[in-house]
């Protein structure tokens, strides 16, 4: 017994297939599009963070540089008692913290900046395929309706 291959889809049911997976396809590629734009504001105030955490850092460093050193232990040295220069290393020690703690946040920020700007080149690749495929897609179904319009002999 010899079974036959399945015999192809009728025209207008094969059509309407590539319709539903060419609409399929253009609300993926929506949904892409609008996680594309939430990424993009995303990595807009992630710019912005990291110019405001560069800025601050710049500023430290700046300070630091003219004026650490010298003022450091001239603090300590104008100390009158024991209890002063405690109380001098102290703050030195919070400015030396707010330091490290600004210093921090940009490292922390960047690598948010970084992830985000990797998520947001996967979904521009993803957009992209999905923007071939469905131009791959809506060629098939014009070149079916022109298929279907041609006059049968």
């Amino acid at each position: 017994m010899v079974i036959a291959p399945p015999a192809p889809p009728a025209p207008d049911v094969e059509l309407r297939q590539n319709i539903a997976h060419y609409q399929a396809l253009a609300e993926d590629l929506a949904v892409t599009i609008a996680q594309t734009e939430v990424m993009q504001r995303q990595i807009d105030t992630l710019k912005k963070k990291m110019k405001e955490r560069r800025v601050a850092v710049g500023r430290l460093a700046s300070a630091s540089y003219r004026t650490y050193r010298a003022d450091s232990l001239n603090v300590l040295l104008d100390a009158g008692s024991a209890g002063e220069v405690r109380d001098r290393l102290l703050v030195l020690n919070v400015f030396a913290q707010h330091r490290q703690l600004e210093i921090k946040e940009l490292a922390v920020t960047a690598e948010r900046y970084a992830a985000t700007q990797r998520t947001l080149d996967s979904l521009v690749a993803q957009q992209r395929t999905q923007q071939r495929e469905l131009t791959a897609q809506r060629l098939k179904i014009e070149a079916k309706l022109a298929e279907l319009r041609r006059p049968k002999p």
